[in-house]
Parts: structure tokens; C-alpha cells; sequence
């Protein structure tokens, strides 16, 4: 078919869920005449259910992309508390110096 085989006032019927509409409910400039054979809510039903499906894979692609943008992935957790230096005062001195807070017993880094 060559684009423009579809008169906007002809019906199309889905593919998917076999609704009649317009032929503008199944508008695609991807396809090779334009039209795509699902509606567009058949379409946008079909694509969350794959995001969904596919959710880990869509995560791994994304961190990889950023990871080649920016040279490296940001971390997904922070570090404990107990890591980072804690700036208080000397115990009625006014000290300012810094104390840093030992890691609990069997705590991870």
C-alpha cells in the first residue's frame, strides 16, 4: 500500500481488539503507509504491559547509556551514616574538632 491509501473518512478496524474507528485512531509515521494496524489505545495498552514485563532490561539499557555519557554510574545507595565524618563540638570546650563515629559491630561498607 502507498501512503495515503487510507482517506481519513474511511473506518480501519484493529487489529487487536477488532473495534471499528477512523482511520486517525491508527495514525503511525513509522509504518511504511503511515497507518499502523492497532489503535493508538490497543497501542499504548500493548506498551506499558511490555515496559512492565521488561522493566529490568529497560533499567539496564538506561544505566548503561549513562554510564557511557557521564564515564560512570552513580551509585543506587548511599553510604551508611557511621562513613561519613561528623564535624561537632569538643564536649564543653568549643572544640570544633572532628570526631568520627566507629561502624557498629558486623556492619557493612
Amino acid at each position: 500500500m502507498s501512503r495515503g491509501a487510507h482517506s481519513a473518512g474511511k473506518p480501519k478496524a484493529c487489529r487487536r481488539c477488532g473495534q471499528t474507528q477512523p482511520v486517525t485512531a491508527f495514525r503511525n509515521p513509522r509504518m511504511h503507509d503511515g497507518v499502523a494496524s492497532w489503535c493508538r489505545q490497543c497501542h499504548l495498552v500493548g506498551t506499558q504491559r511490555w515496559r512492565a514485563e521488561n522493566r529490568e532490561r529497560i533499567n539496564l539499557a538506561r544505566r548503561e547509556q549513562y554510564a557511557l555519557e557521564h564515564g560512570e554510574v552513580r551509585p543506587y545507595r548511599r553510604k551508611p551514616l557511621y562513613v561519613y565524618l561528623s564535624v561537632e563540638p569538643g564536649p564543653g570546650t568549643g572544640d570544633k574538632s572532628t570526631i568520627v563515629t566507629p561502624a557498629p559491630a558486623g556492619a557493612d561498607e
